[in-house]
């Protein structure tokens, strides 16, 4: 219960920054905020009880659905070190448009090469869950340039019940944080933080439906800009 009692703190404690650095930050910087949607399909495949591999298209659109934001695709190929680590090695293809007041120039292709540990364990019903992230983003505006990003995620899961007996639904929340692994011009380190609430409903024994509540604090290269994006996440997972 001490493991599970500092997890909750540990979340608690990322998404209190999360919430708070967008209040923070909007003295020195200029803030654009947008409501917008995401759509999400996940599917998993086991070869075997050790290797896998899963996938994800998301397609994200800002001004509630009005316009893109950007579209994303993933492939992960996951190796299972024990019953609660896993390694990834993945990569992602996603198409950057221009959106709000702080817009790109124009839109442009993203190739990512993703390595990946995950870890995760059980105290009582809650499930918890760490995620390490390394991107190498390889740029295709003007001309390719390659940055670093590093991401943490702490998650966290519990099943809901009524009057004693299970439900199908389950409770999720997660803090995710993104840095900078380059010196930038002025220098800053953050790049984004999401901090997400929603709910699961399990349809079948491998398939599951969620909703949720995503604050999405990102700032832009110069570090004078930056967005406040309210989400509402729609998923459809296979696993």
């Amino acid at each position: 219960m001490h493991c599970l009692s500092s997890t909750i703190k540990t979340l608690i404690l990322l998404v209190v920054l999360g919430l708070v650095v967008p209040l923070t930050s909007s003295a020195q910087q200029v803030v654009d905020h947008h409501q917008n949607v995401w759509l999400d399909l996940s599917l998993k495949h086991k070869f075997s009880e050790k290797q896998s591999v899963s996938g994800l298209v998301s397609l994200r659109r800002n001004d509630f659905v009005a316009d893109w934001q950007q579209s994303l695709v993933r492939i992960n190929f996951n190796h299972k070190l024990s019953d609660n680590f896993t390694g990834t090695l993945g990569y992602d293809f996603a198409i950057n448009f221009p959106y709000g007041q702080q817009a790109i120039d124009e839109r442009f292709f993203e190739h990512r090469v993703v390595e990946q540990v995950s870890l995760k364990n059980k105290v009582s019903a809650w499930k918890i869950s760490h995620r390490y992230r390394l991107e190498h983003r390889f740029l295709m505006l003007y001309e390719t340039s390659l940055r670093n990003r590093f991401r943490y995620k702490l998650g966290l899961s519990h099943p809901l019940s009524f009057k004693g007996e299970n439900t199908p639904w389950s409770f999720t929340m997660f803090n995710e944080l993104f840095v900078h692994l380059r010196k930038t011009n002025p220098a800053h380190y953050f790049d984004q933080n999401w901090a997400y609430g929603g709910l699961d409903y399990m349809l079948t024994k491998h398939v599951s439906v969620s909703v949720g509540y995503m604050n999405q604090y990102l700032t832009k290269p110069d570090g004078i800009r930056a967005e406040n994006n309210h989400t509402l996440i729609v998923g459809l997972k296979r696993k």
